[in-house]
């Protein structure tokens, strides 16, 4: 099989570092004091610092025997912390889910805690948490974010064809997450040599707005291999006016990085750096093909010292 890693912008990592879409929702009980019911309206409103302040004085202040409120405190202290990415809101969440573990709010403390393990790039202990989630009880959008990170996990563990049957429960469906898993699955294939079932999946993204920009360089490389040239001449021009720039988004800072040397054997003077990229603070640096790229010796392609031009990093909409 020919290995040749393309350019990969993990924006799987970027929706693992925001609040899982549970439509779990919360009923305040009327005999909750004021103190919870301002904390929690700064949670809502996303006011996570005040929240978490709140919160964390409301659990040394709420007596023991007030078990629901207490549990819900602790919850929602946990959540503030993980929102703001604590670097203690795995140890919150740890001690929610063990002295919790009845509460309504434990599958979703699950799903954060395997979400802050997977920002962190501790996909083995992510993967370990994701299992012990009851994917039964969680509504069909939820069960859809659920596949779509666990495959991303098991993708950057390089377990392919596990990531694949996640990928695959996702990718055709309704869902914020079916482009991205259409993506991932059709990399993974482009990377297995299954290069017709890969180019089926890329030309449904070709019109997308994330990754539209992206995927036509895969469909070129497949159509070399499959010696499509009469499509390959089609969108070869189209790529040589073009170069691939990953920009990022800052926030949250955090970046997850694998480097390659990606010299495909069959493309001459080709030259790029394959960077599966999660945000960073830093820019990231530029990958520029030659035009050369779809010029090997003898083919039917004019050589040029054109740059391809940048483009950004496909945009998800993570809300």
């Amino acid at each position: 099989m020919r290995k040749n890693v393309f350019i990969l912008c993990c924006l799987g990592m970027v929706i693992l570092l925001n609040h899982s879409a549970f439509s779990q929702k919360i009923t305040i009980e009327k005999s909750y004091p004021e103190a919870f019911l301002r904390a929690y309206d700064n949670y809502v409103n996303k006011n996570y610092a005040a929240s978490f302040e709140q919160f964390s004085a409301l659990v040394e202040q709420t007596p023991q025997d007030r078990e629901e409120l207490l549990q819900d405190i602790m919850f929602y202290r946990a959540s503030s912390a993980y929102e703001m990415m604590n670097k203690d809101a795995d140890a919150l969440l740890c001690e929610f889910i063990s002295l919790c573990p009845q509460s309504a709010h434990c599958n979703e403390a699950y799903f954060l805690l395997a979400n802050f393990y997977a920002r962190g790039e501790r996909y083995d202990q992510a993967i370990e948490v994701y299992s012990k989630m009851n994917v039964a009880i969680l509504n069909q959008d939820d069960k859809f974010e659920y596949y779509y990170k666990r495959g991303h996990c098991l993708f950057m563990l390089n377990r392919y064809d596990e990531a694949l049957e996640e990928f695959d429960k996702v990718k055709d469906a309704k869902s914020k997450f079916a482009a991205p898993s259409t993506y991932f699955y059709a990399h993974i294939l482009y990377e297995q040599g299954r290069y017709n079932l890969a180019l089926k999946e890329f030309l449904t993204l070709q019109e997308d707005k994330s990754f539209g920009k992206i995927v036509p360089y895969y469909i070129a490389h497949i159509y070399y291999y499959q010696e499509n040239y009469e499509e390959l001449i089609k969108i070869a021009p189209s790529l040589s006016e073009q170069h691939i720039r990953l920009s990022v988004i800052s926030d949250p800072p955090l970046s997850f990085r694998k480097r390659s040397d990606c010299r495909p054997r069959h493309f001459a003077n080709s030259r790029f750096e394959a960077k599966p990229y999660i945000p960073d603070t830093q820019a990231a640096e530029g990958i520029s093909l030659s035009a050369a790229f779809f010029t090997p010796e003898n083919s039917k392609f004019p050589k040029t010292n054109n740059k391809i031009p940048d483009i950004p990093m496909p945009d998800f909409p993570l809300q």
